[in-house]
């Protein structure tokens, strides 16, 4: 696979993961926190996938990857509120 088809790839994947976080943000709060089996997987793979890719061109999925990261933080803090508020509902 040549790089810009790769990248295309990678760009793909960053969208589909980053649209998977967000409806699970919109699942957890209607009380349903889903499966997110895979997630991280997914994106350790993305992130080897980026490290093939040269520098350049690598640096072009930033943004998408910095987006991933801000909305894979707001869901890590997401679920431990709502770890939280079971945990204080069974006190």
């Amino acid at each position: 696979m040549d790089s810009q088809t790769l990248k295309d790839s990678i760009e793909t994947r960053l969208k589909a993961q980053i649209d998977i976080i967000e409806q699970a943000l919109i699942d957890i709060n209607h009380g349903d926190v889903g499966d997110l089996e895979g997630l991280d997987d997914e994106v350790e793979s993305i992130c080897d996938d980026i490290k093939k890719l040269p520098h350049d061109i690598a640096q072009s999925t930033e943004p998408l990857m910095l987006e991933m990261i801000g909305k894979l933080e707001k869901l890590a803090v997401v679920l431990q509120e709502h770890q939280d508020d079971l945990k204080g509902r069974m006190s």
